[in-house]
């Protein structure tokens, strides 16, 4: 292992803990675990030039990190800076920086950001070979995801045009799924004129790109909180430099003021960052040579100072990294001394200090990073010349409120959402979008915690731990959805087809009927989630429709397959085919490869590598069904190559519905084909497409196998709306058309047609009030 000790040994990490900022030499105090230098080559030599910016999984075990060091890992002679990830189970080494066929980048890599399990990392890069296609010579953001080896450019414009301006400083939410970084592009979305440097958040479900910041002057330092609601980010809106959130529910930034803001003179920020839920930001303010670390609690909009030092006059002024928990409790902060240690429970900080009984020793430790259980510390120190990373684990006392925290899982390590961890007979907490849970206030016992949701099982089934003396991180649950196969399989013989139905729920139809009766795919699908794991698929769809009335459903209706891929698209727990699956997921089948969703099957079966063997399936009348009853079939080579994705349901809890501002009227044309082209125009002349939104009101929305563009009010760019589709070969597409007002569907038509190759088709649309409700007539029949 890279102990420090094999280098210098006798160091000895020691947390001191004061009511005051100056730490006193009677402090309590607890050590630590031993400090691992990272920055080393096999067989621990030193690292031959300088690394920094390290990053933590959830638990601390994986630290990825950059270096221009030439000897970590055999190979690495492109003479630029790289991005390691080291692994503190296997104390292995191995470069993050690759193209998807494990070629190292030809430029400099630098940034890196990782998610809660480790398993994506972000990164900035001027290598122009990791992806196909990087021409521009600058910096662009990318992620590399371990399991499948893959790695992919994110900063890049929605009609795959390179990026014309610098970008760096990525951020990545802890299941992956979200991306926000600066830029100083104006290329990536449409409407960018401000001339300035702005933060982007990129969907990597819904490939949909969006400008968060739209400041006069330069916006900077982006970090989104853990489970992807809430982004912070420094910005230039005046003279002035300001703290800003932007929330992703309500699509709205609002902005923190320091004390500072009030004062004559002039004030810089440093980089602000959130805890997992985004209750907590911490960030700090320089000041006439004076550096204030601020604890800001966002919901009750309460700050305070939790650490101060002074500048030397010959050197930098603001701190360079700030770091906090998930939940918000430890804030790791540079400090005159070194690295201090912030506990919002007790109100105490204390100081990072190393053992001087042994040399060469680590001096001038900045950087400190903490995982997000907050029991592991990365930092960086100067030692033999050169900085290096290094890690530790703090036991950092936590009396009298102890801390249990940790996560919960799918087989895969995606965040499960909305399991109850029971913790004793009076503690229960439930699970989080990013899967996370945590326990505070448990007095220093024996503590056993079970996971707790309808229809799975997990592993372990219980785990039993000590609250004392610092409470017990880092736990994890594994769930598997074993409810939702039971139930399939209970529908085995059922007569579920388009043709065939028992005439009520009550009446027996070839035995016992279990579920649904009206005779469709879906149906079989819904009643396996509903009595399996008490998912309603039905009435999860009606609230994403009342909170997001932008979202297009052709029927509203969960039983139509397309309208059910369209949901789970929407919430984003739809997988790629590549992806691999799990007993319980929902398979879906494009069979005439159109792009609309003709049925759907559970998966009950799967082989060692996630690749289906069996699944439920409500077939109707086929040649592997004859009896058209419901059956478990074998996974055919023409399943595979007919699906478009699977949807896994990760527990995911319905927001709430959205008031005012959503009611007004709203035209949705959604167009459900490959390889077509849609664009609106309006009256006007002005256009809204994947790669442009001039008409005012409109937004562009991906679902995978469809487009879906909204506007709002659209009354207000005149009277007529023009559809336009573009096609290079001869396509058959599905075009729905629908206007909502007061979030109810006031007209709706779906049009199933072909386009030839190289034809561009417009169709007309006409707005108009009727009743008072906002609907649309087509004058010219389409083609």
């Amino acid at each position: 292992m890279r102990r420090i000790s094999q280098l210098t040994a006798g160091l000895l990490l020691v947390v001191c803990f004061t009511q005051n900022l100056t730490i006193s030499p009677s402090a309590a105090s607890t050590s630590s675990g031993e400090l691992i230098l990272l920055s080393a080559a096999p067989g621990s030599t030193p690292a031959n030039n300088s690394s920094s910016w390290p990053t933590l999984s959830a638990d601390g075990q994986l630290v990825a990190f950059t270096s221009q060091a030439s000897n970590l890992q055999s190979g690495d002679q492109n003479s630029v800076s790289d991005v390691f990830l080291y692994n503190r189970q296997t104390d292995s080494l191995d470069a993050i920086t690759i193209s998807s066929e494990g070629i190292l980048g030809n430029g400099a890599s630098y940034q890196p950001a990782i998610t809660a399990d480790g398993r994506v990392i972000g990164f900035a890069s001027l290598a122009s070979n990791l992806a196909a296609g990087d021409s521009n010579g600058l910096s662009d953001i990318y992620i590399h995801d371990r399991q499948i080896g893959k790695t992919e450019q994110i900063s890049i414009a929605p009609d795959s045009a390179q990026p014309n301006g610098w970008s760096d400083q990525p951020s990545i939410s802890g299941d992956g799924r979200y991306i926000t970084f600066r830029s100083a592009a104006d290329n990536l979305v449409a409407n960018d004129n401000n001339h300035a440097d702005d933060i982007f958040l990129y969907d990597r479900v819904t490939a949909r790109l969006l400008r968060v910041s739209n400041a006069v002057g330069n916006s900077s330092d982006p970090f989104i909180s853990s489970d992807g609601r809430y982004i912070g980010y420094l910005s230039q809106q005046s003279k002035a430099p300001e703290v800003w959130i932007y929330d992703q529910l309500t699509q709205k930034s609002s902005r923190i003021d320091p004390p500072e803001s009030k004062l004559p003179g002039h004030y810089t920020l440093g980089p602000p960052v959130l805890s997992a839920n985004g209750q907590y930001i911490a960030f700090s303010v320089e000041r006439i040579r004076s550096v204030i670390t601020y604890f800001y609690d966002y919901p009750n909009q309460k700050m305070r100072s939790i650490g101060s030092r002074q500048i030397p006059g010959n050197q930098d002024g603001l701190a360079t990294k700030i770091s906090i928990s998930a939940d918000g409790r430890w804030v790791a902060y540079e400090s005159e001394t070194g690295i201090s240690i912030f506990d919002r429970i007790t109100g105490k900080t204390g100081q990072l200090k190393i053992n001087q009984a042994s040399t060469p020793l680590p001096t001038s430790l900045h950087w400190p990073v903490l995982s997000l259980d907050g029991r592991s510390l990365a930092f960086v120190a100067q030692t033999n010349s050169v900085t290096n990373v290094y890690t530790v684990e703090i036991n950092q006392d936590q009396s009298p409120s102890g801390l249990v925290a940790g996560w919960t899982s799918d087989g895969m390590g995606h965040p499960l959402a909305g399991v109850t961890i029971v913790a004793g007979m009076d503690h229960q907490a439930r699970t989080a979008p990013d899967g996370s849970f945590f326990f505070q206030g448990i007095s220093s016992r024996s503590i056993t915690l079970t996971p707790e949701k309808k229809g799975y099982s997990f592993s372990p089934s219980s785990r039993t731990v000590s609250t004392s003396p610092g409470g017990a991180v880092g736990l994890k649950f594994v769930g598997l959805p074993e409810g939702i196969v039971e139930e399939a399989f209970k529908d085995i013989g059922m007569p579920y087809s388009r043709f065939r139905g028992c005439e009520s729920p009550d009446q027996e139809c070839n035995g016992s009927f279990h579920g649904f009766y009206a005779g469709e795919c879906t149906d079989l699908v819904m009643d396996a989630y509903q009595a399996g794991v008490d998912f309603n698929i039905q009435a999860a769809l009606e609230r994403d429709f009342r909170a997001y009335p932008r979202h297009y459903y052709q029927w509203r209706d969960a039983r139509n397959s397309h309208d059910m891929w369209r949901y789970f698209a929407y919430t984003g727990q739809v997988l790629p085919a590549t992806e691999p699956y799990l007993p319980g997921d929902i398979v879906f089948f494009d069979w005439e490869e159109d792009g609309v969703v003709d049925h759907v099957a559970v998966i009950s079966e799967v082989n060692s590598k996630g690749r289906p063997r069996k699944m439920v399936d409500a077939t109707g009348v086929i040649a592997d069904n004859p009896a058209g009853l419901a059956t478990e079939l074998t996974w055919k080579p023409f399943h595979a190559s007919h699906t478009p994705g699977h949807a896994r349901w990760l527990g995911y809890i319905p927001v709430k519905e959205i008031s005012a501002p959503q009611d007004i009227p709203i035209l949705l044309v959604a167009l459900d084909a490959p390889g077509i082209n849609l664009r609106l125009i309006d009256s006007h002349g002005r256009a809204t497409a994947k790669a442009t939104s001039q008409i005012p009101g409109s937004g562009y929305f991906s679902t995978g196998l469809g487009q879906v563009i909204s506007i709002d009010q659209p009354g207000v760019s005149g009277g007529w709306i023009f559809i336009e589709l573009t096609a290079s070969e001869e396509t058959p597409y599905q075009l729905g058309i629908q206007t909502i007002d007061l979030k109810e569907i006031s007209a709706n038509r779906i049009y199933q047609r072909k386009i030839a190759a190289g034809e561009t088709q417009l169709i007309p649309v006409q707005l108009k009030t009727v009743e008072g409700k906002l609907k649309f007539d087509i004058p010219i029949p389409l083609p």
